[in-house]
């Protein structure tokens, strides 16, 4: 059915996503910060992926296209044993990457499409359940250094955005996809565009919609839960982003739980156990009720609540630009 769904619209999300790339300059001299990954191999495929992107949209160099995508899934393909020796967000950045390279690849094949995206599917609640199993594990002295608290931060990172990402695709279809953004997008010299998500809404006959998602594991003080150690108020982070950019949290939207727990540090994530559950289990029907509650929830505030848009370079204060 979902197939068929797909096959019979005029314009797929896939296409959407090769129009975007194609369209979308981001910069490609991206500063290595100082972090535990300084993403250079990251940053190579994502400017390939990008490139054959803009090659077909605008040049309508299919060869060349599909040349400059084979290039990147060879670059992740050799990559991959070594960062798949680690529990380290690499990895988890690395096969997102590969889902998203074939998804554009496959654009034209609307089966091998809903397949893919099926597998991406899997493959985030795989990383959501290694990325937690590895944060939960016991420590037997507290972090010490800057290093290993930015790693831990990280972690924290990845864990929110693959579960909006999980969240997102349960509502894929033809018109609606959920993809990580390209790595040069998610870390450019101009932090006000930084965005880690995509959310598509490709309608016939329509322009289509991109919401550009950034992600924050933290508190952003719109909820009534006890603040996180990692708090920044949103009314403080709107100006950080441009008008295009959504801003979300772990904590305030998606139950994410990571302070004030045992010695071990654990954290409660229980959306986070059910987007594992029903994609690699057997959820019963109160839990795909609660899942259907917090789609909701992200869809509607992603697209109706502007309060989570950026302002940066606009002029209007918070209070006019909240009512705009």
């Amino acid at each position: 059915m979902l197939e068929q769904l797909y096959r019979h619209s005029s314009e797929s999300t896939a296409h959407a996503l090769i129009a975007f790339y194609g369209k979308n300059e981001q910069s490609t001299t991206a500063q290595r910060r100082k972090s535990t990954r300084n993403g250079a191999l990251e940053r190579s495929c994502a400017l390939r992926i990008s490139q054959a992107c803009k090659l077909l949209h605008v040049r309508g160099q299919a060869a060349d296209f599909a040349l400059q995508l084979q290039k990147a899934q060879e670059e992740i393909a050799a990559a991959l044993p070594k960062a798949s020796a680690t529990e380290g967000p690499q990895r988890t950045s690395l096969l997102l990457m590969r889902h998203t390279a074939s998804i554009i690849q496959k654009h034209a094949e609307p089966a091998a499409v809903v397949e893919e995206v099926q597998s991406m599917r899997q493959t985030i609640a795989s990383e959501l359940y290694d990325q937690l199993q590895a944060y939960n594990k016991p420590r037997g002295r507290r972090l010490r250094t800057a290093a290993q608290r930015e790693a831990r931060s990280n972690r924290r990172g990845v864990i929110t955005e693959l579960a909006s990402l999980g969240l997102g695709l349960r509502r894929f279809n033809a018109q609606q996809l959920a993809t990580p953004a390209l790595w040069h997008f998610d870390n450019s010299d101009n932090s006000t565009a930084n965005f880690d998500s995509l959310y598509i809404e490709a309608r016939p006959q329509e322009p289509t919609d991109y919401y550009r998602v950034q992600t924050k594991a933290g508190c952003i003080g719109v909820c009534d839960n006890p603040r996180t150690s990692e708090y920044a108020n949103l009314k403080q982070l709107r100006p950080k982003y441009k008008s295009n950019i959504r801003l979300l949290s772990g904590h305030c939207d998606l139950g994410f739980r990571y302070d004030n727990e045992p010695a071990a540090d654990n954290i409660q994530f229980p959306l986070g156990n059910l987007i594992i559950k029903e994609t690699l289990g057997v959820p019963t029907a109160e839990e795909l009720d609660q899942l259907d509650v917090a789609t909701d929830h992200l869809f509607a505030t992603l697209k109706e609540d502007k309060t989570r848009r950026g302002t940066a370079g606009r002029t209007m204060t918070y209070e006019q630009s909240v009512t705009a």
